[in-house]
């Protein structure tokens, strides 16, 4: 069981640190690319200005794999009405599409990190150096989604 804990730890942390570099990317590059996952069934995916699209959708494509990688040489305004959401999730017939800022991937991942290594016991001061500790995190969010 301990070797599962230290596995899951490692994942979600690698994964953390790797959403992490996308979001920085995503300031200067537009990423996207498409993964073919059944014969009709696909992910797509695109990111830029902090945010990420993915939209699953079926419908049959040639393409197995594609990555694609622009240049942002125009950047939204972080109070532009047309940005995308920080989170939406839509439905229709033949596709589903998540709208994502890059940060609720990070917190989740790093969430999902740290879990397996929390104390079992219930401690006032352990609570309180939490919500201090995400109550820093959730600010300093709040100024880079705001400033850039």
């Amino acid at each position: 069981m301990r070797y599962l804990r230290i596995t899951f730890s490692v994942f979600c942390g690698a994964l953390c640190l790797l959403v992490m570099f996308f979001w920085a990317r995503s300031y200067w590059y537009a990423d996207g690319g498409l993964l073919k996952l059944l014969p009709s069934e696909y992910i797509q995916f695109h990111t830029g200005d902090g945010r990420m699209c993915i939209w699953f959708e079926h419908k049959p494509i040639e393409k197995s794999f594609d990555w694609w990688s622009n240049p942002i040489t125009e950047h939204t305004p972080p109070d532009a009405e047309n940005r995308i959401p920080w989170f939406d999730l839509a439905f229709w017939p033949t596709f589903a599409r998540l709208y994502m800022a890059h940060w609720v991937f990070v917190l989740a991942t790093g969430f999902l990190a740290i879990i397996p290594w929390c104390p079992r016991k219930f401690s006032v001061r352990g609570m309180l150096m939490a919500m201090t500790f995400l109550a820093v995190i959730a600010a300093l969010i709040g100024w880079v989604d705001r400033t850039f």
